[in-house]
């Protein structure tokens, strides 16, 4: 599972429920609309310790993943972790930006299109169904190979979702062989309406660790298999 499928993965629980309020308590006559915020994608209050946060390590197979999760009413849901990929940089990044099985891979998503693309910058337009209604949201994707990706969902009726994913040289330590590649990878969830946060954050640490469990799978085959040529950047 690739960053973005593991992004619309980790996301849907929370949209289910902001549905479910927005149909008991909101006139049905809204329509669902999507909008990009026109300011920069800034992630550093991500990037950061979180107050009180809760701090776990797990093992996903053979690998180590540390966790770390906030819940809080007034500032949102925070989730992220941080685990060591036994490929070089640019192999797991270019592994980790795949948008091709998102679809396959992420249950409701009907299709995926990038409307608008740069060198550094994506708009990924998603269009889903969740339980009985159809959405269409507009995801920023900042990409600054082969460092960092940022992603940024601003929309009306499900709220905001932030995120990051950072790649950096692993140090000796924490490398189970020469080249590998730290990954740190964080989201923030501000609701447009109430949700209970533990729930929430319980399904996006099942959804997020059985991605990284997934993606460690593909790193570990990339790594037996013969050296291949990496895909343009």
């Amino acid at each position: 599972m690739t960053l973005f499928a593991r992004v619309l993965s980790a996301l849907s629980p929370a949209i289910i429920v902001c549905l479910l309020s927005s149909a008991l308590h909101a006139d049905p006559d809204v329509p669902s609309t999507a909008g990009l915020a026109p300011s920069p994608i800034d992630t550093a209050f991500l990037e950061k310790p979180w107050k009180d946060q809760l701090e776990r390590e797990f093992e996903v197979g053979r690998h180590n993943v540390y966790w770390r999760q906030r819940s809080s009413k007034s500032d949102g849901l925070f989730a992220g972790m941080r685990f060591t990929a036994p490929l070089d940089r640019k192999r797991a990044w270019y592994l980790a930006n795949e948008y091709s099985d998102v679809g396959l891979s992420t249950p409701g998503i009907k299709s995926v299109q990038i409307t608008e693309k740069t060198p550094t910058f994506k708009v990924v337009r998603v269009e889903a169904e969740v339980l009985w209604i159809s959405l269409a949201l507009n995801f920023e994707v900042e990409q600054l190979a082969p460092e960092i990706v940022r992603f940024r969902l601003v929309d009306s009726k499900i709220g905001q979702y932030f995120g990051y994913c950072r790649f950096q040289d692993a140090p000796a330590e924490a490398a189970a062989a020469p080249g590998a590649t730290q990954m740190e990878f964080a989201t923030w969830f501000k609701s447009s309406k109430p949700i209970p946060g533990g729930l929430a954050l319980l399904a996006e640490r099942m959804v997020l660790l059985r991605g990284a469990r997934s993606f460690l799978r593909l790193c570990e085959k990339d790594a037996a298999q013969a050296p291949a040529t990496v895909g343009s950047l």
